[in-house]
């Protein structure tokens, strides 16, 4: 397959030297791996040579069916119909080899110590059972620690094993508990987090010390429950969070391990306004001192949500489309508005000073390139049906990519510069992955944007207002069609345009103040902060009848002798009095055996106790 603007063939993978007599270092290399039908190859090149798709023929294998990296990109992981093949990914030298036919998906472990294999059940290969193996790939000659059997692989929750960052904890999900461990020493529970029908759990990132959120869904009439606690007193709860509408959650943590995001979803949305059910989005702080309901100022799902790498604030793009972007701070304050498109994805660069903000999937697949800082749009592009996309760890290269067998025509894959500039495009016959080589925290230069791009942002003719509604001209309204009484209010957000998804409809920046009132909450939202303190209260914060208020002295007194007068008064028939009140008396005699019970009585039954004697001598007055 042709590629445009690739160069020749590379065997090595070493940096190249400096300039003549400059002295400085050589840049480092960027790079990335793809597996498509000819099997798995590795590109190493460097961004100010352009050498895009110079190959690393020591990283390529004919026989792949996934590849994985470690979390700082020394190892490669390359699995193979019979084997695992582990290389050092910047020499392309095996490190290890596991012989093991049939393995579907593998996970290194935070520190590389442990690899993470999962294969299905099948009575030849592993006897229905054991089908998850956790290895120690630090031996020259890796050997299985512990096996389990996991039924059902889902990459939501993969892998089912979780580390600390230092891989001093670990923990595993089984019915009812988190099960906690000392690294893999996976046969001995140290300690076990209890919360029924428990579904859900993340480790915070970074050092002890370590704390855990777990997540159970409502059940029955019981809300679902968000919890954080910190090893080793993991029976004390330092945050928690109990909330409706709660079938499933992903568990976001910051990096600085300070709060938790829960975002939410229920399989059916009980208002008929869409049909993949309903989400809302939860902001749990880790020491309990602040939880909050992130209130979304436009109707519809949440389409995604993601932290800024440093921490401190988080981007949720959400609502009907065209949808809107919305960056808040650690008070869950916005910050921010990007502007509504036609936009789904989030991506923040490592070094959290740019986000591409695009719409893959089902949309166009359009990117805005945001500066974070400024607030001001650097770039646009467009990768049409692309499924993959994920910054280069310099941040300043983007890569997307369509892939099969989601997509089965037109595979290949293009890097993107951070202004929107395409540097390298190259088609690939069934291209099924793609992935940058990721690097640790310092391994490129933190440097700052080019402030002409700050500029370039405000000027005529710049991307940020390429996109404006402006520069779109109206198109004629189509010809009006019968729209069920049921369906106007979802047609009058639609546009007459019939390609309205596919368009920016708003490219302003609203940024917020301190000034800037707060969103309310929308009509009928009920917040149970405390769901146990509010079932304790329900009924005293109901206001009780008058007559359960003991009245004044005053008040009571005037009270009686409204009732005796009313007693008192005469009707012109003496007999209709005389039924009356002798029904009255039964009452009042009723009454007078509760409290020859030892009942107690309110202060409206001993008003009436009172009349008593009063009723009777009028019966007897008008001679009953």
């Amino acid at each position: 397959a042709s590629a445009h603007h690739m160069s020749s063939s590379s065997s090595s993978s070493s940096a190249p030297a400096g300039p003549s007599g400059s002295g400085a270092p050589a840049p480092r290399p960027l790079q990335y791996t793809l597996r498509s039908r000819a099997g798995m190859q590795s590109f190493a090149t460097t961004p100010a040579a352009g050498d895009w798709g110079a190959k690393l023929e020591t990283l390529h294998s004919g026989d792949s069916r996934i590849f994985e990296y470690n979390k700082i990109g020394t190892l490669l992981a390359c699995v193979n119909q019979d084997a695992i093949i582990i290389y050092k990914a910047n020499s392309g030298v095996v490190h290890r080899v596991i012989p093991r036919a049939g393995v579907h998906v593998v996970a290194f472990s935070p520190r590389s110590s442990y690899l993470v294999t999962w294969e299905r059940l099948t009575a030849e290969a592993n006897e229905n059972k054991d089908n998850l193996i956790i290895w120690d790939i630090d031996k020259p000659e890796p050997v299985p620690l512990t096996k389990f059997t996991h039924k059902i692989y889902s990459p939501e929750s993969w892998p089912p094993i979780k580390w600390t960052d230092d891989e001093v904890l670990s923990g595993r999900l089984v019915p009812g508990e988190v099960q906690v461990f000392l690294g893999a020493k996976l046969a001995a529970v140290v300690k076990r987090v209890k919360l029924p029908y428990v579904a859900t759990f993340a480790w915070a990132p970074g050092p002890a010390p370590y704390k855990i959120a777990v997540f159970a869904p409502e059940h029955k009439s019981n809300p679902a429950r968000v919890q954080v606690m910190t090893y080793p007193e993991l029976g004390v709860v330092t945050a928690s969070k109990s909330f409706f509408k709660a079938d499933e959650a992903i568990l976001r943590w910051n990096s600085t391990a300070t709060a938790v995001l829960v975002q939410t979803s229920t399989d059916v949305d009980k208002t008929g306004k869409s049909y993949y059910g309903e989400t809302l989005l939860w902001y749990v702080s880790a020491d309990g001192s602040f939880t909050e309901n992130i209130v979304l100022k436009k109707e519809g799902p949440i389409h995604d949500v993601c932290w800024s790498p440093l921490g401190k604030e988080f981007i949720v793009t959400y609502g009907f489309m065209p949808a809107q972007s919305t960056m808040f701070d650690l008070k869950a304050r916005p910050v921010v508005d990007f502007g509504e498109a036609a936009r789904n994805t989030i991506r923040w660069s490592p070094d959290g000073k740019i986000v591409c903000i695009g719409g893959f999937g089902n949309l166009q697949g359009s990117m805005d390139f945001w500066d974070v800082k400024n607030a001001a749009k650097i770039g646009v592009a467009e990768a049409h049906c692309a499924a993959i996309c994920e910054w280069a760890p310099d941040s300043r290269h983007f890569i997307a990519a369509v892939i099969s067998p989601r997509i089965r025509v037109d595979n290949g894959y293009k890097i993107i510069r951070f202004d929107g500039t395409l540097v390298f495009e190259a088609p690939v016959s069934e291209l099924y992955q793609v992935s940058w080589q990721p690097a640790h925290a310092g391994a490129y230069p933190n440097a700052p944007l080019p402030a002409a791009l700050k500029d370039a942002a405000k000027a005529p003719g710049s991307p940020a207002l390429a996109a404006s509604p402006a520069a779109v001209p109206a198109k004629p309204a189509a010809p009006s069609k019968y729209v069920p009484p049921h369906m106007k209010h979802r047609m009058a957000e639609a546009s007459a345009s019939p390609d309205v998804l596919h368009k920016d409809t708003n490219a302003q920046v609203k940024r917020y103040t301190a000034d800037t009132p707060k969103a309310s909450y929308p009509p009928g939202y009920y917040d149970d902060e405390d769901y146990e303190d509010d079932k304790k209260k329900k009924g005293k914060g109901k206001k009780k009848p008058a007559a359960q208020k003991k009245p004044e002295p005053e008040v009571e007194q005037i009270t009686q002798e409204v009732e005796a007068v009313e007693v008192s008064s005469t009707p012109a028939d003496p007999q209709k009095r005389i039924k009356a009140l002798q029904k009255k008396l039964r009452q009042v005699e009723a009454l007078q055996q509760k409290k020859a019970t030892g009942a107690a009585l309110n202060a409206d039954e001993l008003s009436k106790l009172a009349t008593l004697q009063s009723i009777r001598d009028e019966i007897k007055t008008l001679g009953g």
